[in-house]
């Protein structure tokens, strides 16, 4: 523990150097807590930990954004909600939220969640929530992110992302790609 802490002090100096706003905590395995009598104490500790980090982080003016991550990564902090009441702690005043339709969409989360959580969410990331291979949000790829960029969008939230696992795919569609979520973030931005 202290080790990572360590490390997340330089880390959080040199974001801050680079000018960067917002560190991402993801890491879905090492917050895995399983189903036994210790499940409560882990609990604890990874709470402790994620609310310690932000603090860390906190010391260089860096936000970190608690990411949710759904069941095929982890069993704790799977819904919105779950990481919702972890920013709602008393030291959890540089602890705010990640919303990622993937994980959204798998976890069940309700959609309204988002409007709900709001005021924690800081950073909205676009990922595949479909189970074909998709490796850009376009037009016509059989998937409608009305329902998640809408209510993102009314968060007004500060930062909002998509991935691409694949650079040729980058540089063929990435235009494209970049253009289509940006005419839908105006779109809901007009409808305001």
């Amino acid at each position: 523990r202290e080790g990572w802490l360590r490390q997340f002090r330089r880390d959080a100096a040199r974001l801050s150097e680079l000018g960067c706003p917002i560190m991402v905590f993801a890491a879905g395995p090492i917050r895995t807590v399983g189903h036994d009598q210790d499940t409560a104490r882990k609990k604890e500790i990874i709470n402790s930990f994620i609310l310690e980090t932000a603090g860390v982080f906190e010391t260089c003016g860096v936000k970190l954004a608690l990411e949710t991550v759904c069941g095929d990564y982890t069993d704790y902090l799977t819904a919105l909600s779950q990481s919702a009441q972890l920013c709602q702690a008393p030291k959890a005043h540089n602890l705010y939220l990640l919303t990622d339709i993937r994980h959204l969409v798998r976890a069940g989360d309700e959609p309204e969640d988002i409007l709900r959580y709001q005021d924690r969410i800081i950073h909205a990331h676009i990922d595949n929530p479909i189970d074909r291979a998709r490796h850009l949000p376009l037009p016509g790829d059989g998937y409608s992110y009305d329902f998640f960029l809408r209510r993102v969008v009314q968060t007004r939230t500060q930062w909002i992302s998509f991935e691409c696992h694949d650079e040729v795919h980058w540089l063929t569609q990435g235009a494209a790609s970049l253009a289509y979520i940006r005419s839908l973030v105006e779109k809901y931005q007009a409808a305001l």
